[in-house]
């Protein structure tokens, strides 16, 4: 198992070369690359005979970076063509992507020197005037639910009471609560949701019949998002 130092420096080589396929438009070679170092970060959290929690804590977080750049890599190659933005179903799957890869961006920000992400955040504000300039700030989907017990990931107790905060790392666990039990109430239209994935399309937007005013409208109400989802992934 290697050494902090030697995960520093493996790490900066991986992110540089990232940056250079970014920047060219090599986004396959991006993708391809930032999942290389996401294996190494992904055997390091899982590796049962390691002892060393800095190293898995970093790895965590550098995990996280790497994946953000694979949604980035990913919406690059998916917006390709001069019209995706008037393409639904491109417009739908890059705005998932854009959403991923903020908050994963947006969480190593924590940890990371912003003026090292520079290119990556540049990129996002970009995607982001797009939507904007096309689409406005939009509407979205919010759900109430009337959640019944929550469990802390990292000690297995109730969340609310629990001494562990939301976001954190505990000895190479990112903490988080699970929902294990809820009740469904109802699904509200909002300006500023909690998740930006639950967006709602104006394509989406159907009249009922000819005799009646009302509209449906189809869209996500709920996602599994996670920071960390690379961890577990084949």
């Amino acid at each position: 198992m290697m050494n902090e130092q030697e995960f520093d420096l493996k790490m900066d080589v991986f992110f540089k070369d990232c940056n250079f396929y970014l920047f060219n438009g090599e986004f396959v070679d991006s993708k391809a690359t930032a999942e290389m170092a996401i294996d190494v970060c992904k055997k390091i959290i899982n590796d049962l005979d390691c002892s060393n929690t800095d190293l898995k804590n970093k790895s965590i977080i550098v995990g996280i970076l790497f994946r953000g750049i694979k949604d980035l890599s990913e919406l690059n190659e998916l917006t390709k063509s001069r019209n995706w933005v008037s393409q639904p179903k491109i417009v739908e799957k890059a705005w998932i992507l854009l959403c991923d890869c903020k908050e994963r961006i947006n969480y190593v920000s924590n940890y990371i020197p912003s003026n090292n992400l520079t290119s990556l955040t540049e990129r996002i504000k970009y995607y982001e005037n797009c939507f904007s300039e096309k689409y406005g700030s939009g509407i979205y989907a919010s759900p109430e639910m009337f959640i019944k017990s929550i469990r802390c990931n990292v000690c297995g107790e109730d969340f609310t009471t629990c001494e562990h905060i939301s976001g954190a790392i505990y000895n190479g666990v990112l903490c988080k609560g699970i929902v294990e039990d809820y009740i469904p109430k109802g699904v509200s239209i909002v300006d500023n949701p909690k998740d930006f994935r639950c967006r709602l399309w104006p394509w989406n937007l159907k009249k009922v019949n000819e005799n009646d005013s009302s509209y449906t409208i189809r869209g996500v109400i709920l996602t599994s998002f996670r920071l960390d989802d690379f961890i577990n992934s084949n």
